[in-house]
C-alpha cells in the first residue's frame, strides 16, 4: 500500500518526466528561447527609501535589520536612498528629488516600496502614483501613525514608531521619588511636532508632575535652562536634531550637550541616546522596528494584500540603561525594573573567570565522589562475600531445572523458526501486521500481542495489527502512540527492548483499559540497523511472565518482521514505479506524435490531468518577445 508520502514522491517524478518530454517537443519546434528576464524574475526587487542619511543611527539599524532579514530570505535586492532630509527639507529640493526618481527607476520592475521615518512616507503620499503605480509601500518609523492618513492609500501599510513616552515617565518617576517637575526637550522638524501632539496627551497623565517644553529654542539655551534645574526636577530628552538658529545636530551630538549640561538626571525615549549621557529609559529600537518593517513585506511579496494588513501600532520598547550614567547619578542597579538591559556594566569576578571557578567545583565533587565510591566498594566487597555462600546455594538450585529450561528454549526456538518461514513469504503490510499478532500470540500462547509501524512523519507509531476484541477495537480506531511514551514509545526511542516483569511496579507503564489483566509486558523494536520501522509488543497476564527468553525470541522475530517489512514496501515502490514509468512513455509516444507546439502542450496538460484526477490543470509560459532583448541574447 502506498504512503501518503511516496505517492506524493512517485506524483513528483511523473511531472518532472511530462516536463521533460514536453521540452524536448517544443524544442523540436524551435519555440523555446531561453531568456535571462525570465531567469531573474524570480528575485524580487525592493526599493528602500530613508528620510534621513547615513550615520543617523536609528535609520541605520532600520536598514541593518531590513539587510539582514531580508539576507535570510536569499531572493530579495534591496536598494536604498536617502532623502537627507535632516540637512536639506524644502520643497524645491523634493521636486528634484522627484525628477531624479523618474529618470532613475522609468524602467525599473519594483515589486515593494520600503519608507522609514515621516519625510519619506509623506514624500511617496505625495509621489508614489506618479512614481511608482500600483506598487505596494510599506513604511516605518512613522511617528505614532494616524490611521486616517490612509485614506486613498489603500496600497500603503507598515508600522507605527510607537515611542513609549510613558513607559519612560513612569519608571523615571519611580527612580526618583521626589521629582516634582519635568522638562521635556523636544525640537519643531517633523518628528518633534508628532511628538508634541503626543505630549499633550500624556502629559494630563501626571497632575501631581509640573512640565516646561523646551522646543522652539537654541542649543544654548536648552543648556542654560537644564543646567540651572533643581534637584526635584527630571529631563526628558526626545528628539533635538535642529535648533531654532537652524542647527543641524547629529544624535550623539545634541544628546552629549544637552546630558553634560544638565544639573539633573536627563532620561530618553530612543535607543540612540543611549550611551552619550542619558540615564535609560523604555526606550524603542530602530532594529526592532526594521525586523518588523521586514517581516510585513516579506509577507506582502508572498502574494499578500497590503489591504488585509492593518498597520501595527505595538509597543516593543524596552528598559535600557547606561551603566555609567546610573553611577554618576548613585542610582542602583536594583531599582531598575526586572529584565533592564544594562550597557558598559563591569564584568564581575565570577564572569570572567567562569571556567576557572566551575573547574574548581567539579573537580572537588569528583573527588568526594571517589571517596564515596571507595567507602562503598569496600562495603559491597564486604557484602559480596557474603553473599557469595548464598549465591553457591542458588547455583546447585539453578542445575536441577536447567535440563528442563534447555529443552523449553529448543521448542520455543523451533516454534520461532516455523513462524519466521510463514512471515517471509508475506509482501502486504497489513497481511503481515495481521499474520505477525496472531502468529505470535498462538505458538507462545501470550495473553495479548500488537504490532505497531510509524507513521509518514515517524513520530507516531500506529496500531497496525493487535489479538482479540481488543486489537481489533483498538485497530478500529486507529490507536497510536507518540515517539518515546509508554514502553512501546521508549523502545522505538531507543531502539532496545524494553521489558517490565511487574506492570505495578514500572512508573512509565501505560495501562489500557481494554486489556485489564495485563500483569507483564515486553516491547521490542523492528528496525534495520539503526533504523526502527515500528515496534512488536506482548502481554501476559502473570507477574513475571515474561523474561529475558522471551525478548531474546521476539527479538529474533521482529528481525524477520523487519525483513519481510522490508520486502512488501520494496514490492509496492517496485509496481508502483513500474505502473508510472508506463503512464510516462505512453504519455511521451502521445506528445511525440503532435504536429505543432499548441498540440503538444494541449496533450501534455490533458494527460496530466488525467493521470492526477484533476478538473482543471493550466500551464503557462513566459516568452521575452522583445526585440533588443533577442538582440542582446545574440
Amino acid at each position: 500500500m502506498m504512503t501518503k508520502k511516496s505517492r506524493i514522491t512517485s506524483i513528483s517524478s511523473c511531472l518532472r518526466s511530462l516536463l521533460f518530454a514536453t521540452v524536448l517537443a517544443l524544442l523540436a519546434f524551435g519555440a523555446i528561447h531561453p531568456s535571462p528576464a525570465v531567469a531573474q524574475s524570480a528575485r524580487k526587487q525592493v526599493l528602500f527609501i530613508n528620510s534621513y542619511h547615513p550615520g543617523y543611527k536609528f535609520s541605520d539599524d532600520i536598514t541593518r535589520a531590513l539587510s539582514e532579514t531580508f539576507a535570510e530570505q536569499g531572493n530579495i535586492d534591496l536598494r536604498i536612498e536617502y532623502l537627507d532630509t535632516k540637512r536639506v527639507d524644502n520643497a524645491q529640493y523634493l521636486d528634484q528629488v522627484k525628477k531624479l526618481y523618474q529618470t532613475k527607476y522609468k524602467d525599473a520592475r519594483l515589486d515593494l516600496i520600503l519608507s522609514s521615518d515621516d519625510a519619506a512616507l509623506n514624500f511617496l503620499f505625495k509621489n508614489a502614483d506618479s512614481l511608482f503605480p500600483d506598487v505596494p509601500v510599506v513604511f516605518v518609523g512613522a511617528n505614532f501613525f494616524d490611521n486616517s492618513r490612509l485614506a486613498g492609500y489603500e496600497r500603503f501599510t507598515g508600522v507605527s514608531e510607537e515611542a513609549d513616552i510613558s513607559g519612560t515617565l513612569d519608571v523615571a518617576l519611580s527612580i526618583h521619588p521626589n521629582v516634582r517637575k519635568v522638562v521635556v526637550v523636544n525640537d519643531t522638524t517633523t518628528t518633534g511636532k508628532i511628538v508634541h501632539e503626543i505630549l499633550e496627551d500624556v502629559i494630563p497623565q501626571y497632575p501631581q508632575i509640573t512640565f516646561e517644553l523646551l522646543e522652539d529654542v537654541t542649543i544654548q539655551e536648552v543648556q542654560s535652562r537644564t543646567g540651572s534645574l533643581t534637584s526635584d526636577t527630571l529631563v526628558l530628552l526626545t528628539i533635538f536634531s535642529r535648533d531654532k538658529a537652524g542647527t543641524f545636530f547629529e544624535y550623539d551630538q545634541y544628546t552629549t550637550l544637552v546630558a553634560q549640561s544638565s544639573a539633573v538626571p536627563v532620561y530618553g525615549t530612543w535607543d540612540f541616546s543611549l550611551g552619550y549621557g542619558i540615564v535609560g529609559g523604555k526606550l524603542t529600537s530602530g532594529y526592532t522596528e526594521g525586523q518588523r518593517a521586514a517581516k510585513m513585506a516579506i509577507r506582502i511579496l508572498n502574494g499578500e494584500s497590503p489591504r488585509t494588513i492593518p498597520v501595527e501600532k505595538q509597543t516593543q520598547s524596552q528598559y535600557m540603561f547606561d551603566y555609567n550614567t546610573l553611577e554618576k547619578w548613585n542610582i542602583n542597579i536594583s531599582r531598575l525594573p526586572e529584565g533592564s538591559l544594562v550597557i558598559d556594566r563591569p564584568i564581575s569576578f565570577y564572569e570572567q573567570n567562569t571556567g576557572l571557578i566551575w573547574t574548581i567545583i567539579i573537580g572537588f565533587v569528583l573527588m568526594l565522589f571517589v571517596i564515596a565510591f571507595l567507602l562503598v566498594n569496600n562495603n559491597q566487597r564486604r557484602i559480596a562475600q557474603e553473599q557469595l555462600v548464598l549465591s553457591n546455594k542458588e547455583l546447585q538450585d539453578t542445575q536441577i531445572s536447567l535440563e528442563q529450561r534447555v529443552a523449553d528454549r529448543t521448542k520455543a526456538l523451533a516454534t520461532s523458526s516455523d513462524v519466521s518461514r510463514r512471515l517471509s513469504t508475506i509482501l502486504d503490510k497489513p497481511t503481515l501486521a495481521r499474520e505477525v499478532v496472531e502468529q505470535v500470540q498462538s505458538a507462545f500462547n501470550y495473553y495479548h500481542a500488537h504490532i505497531y509501524f510509524f507513521d509518514d512523519d515517524n513520530e507516531n507509531l500506529v496500531m497496525a495489527g493487535g489479538t482479540g476484541e481488543a486489537g481489533a477495537a483498538m485497530l478500529a480506531s486507529g490507536h497510536r502512540i507518540p515517539r518515546g511514551r509508554g514502553l512501546v514509545g521508549r523502545a522505538a526511542e531507543t531502539n532496545a527492548p524494553v521489558l517490565v516483569a511487574d506492570v505495578s511496579q514500572s512508573i512509565g507503564w501505560l495501562p489500557n483499559p481494554l486489556l485489564p489483566e495485563t500483569l507483564s509486558e515486553a516491547a521490542v523494536p523492528i528496525s534495520m540497523g539503526n533504523k526502527v520501522l515500528g515496534v512488536l509488543d506482548v502481554q501476559h497476564n502473570v507477574v513475571n511472565g515474561l523474561d529475558e527468553n522471551d525478548i531474546a525470541l521476539l527479538q529474533s522475530l521482529s528481525g524477520q518482521v523487519a525483513i519481510s517489512l522490508q520486502n512488501a514496501i520494496s514490492f509496492e515502490q517496485s509496481r508502483s514505479k513500474a505502473e508510472l514509468e508506463a503512464l510516462v512513455n505512453v504519455i511521451g509516444q502521445k506528445i511525440q506524435r503532435t504536429a505543432s507546439m499548441e498540440e503538444a502542450l494541449q496533450t501534455a496538460i490533458r494527460e496530466v490531468g488525467l493521470a492526477l484526477g484533476a478538473t482543471s490543470v493550466r500551464a503557462s509560459i513566459g516568452l521575452d518577445t522583445n526585440p533588443a532583448d533577442q538582440a542582446n541574447q545574440n
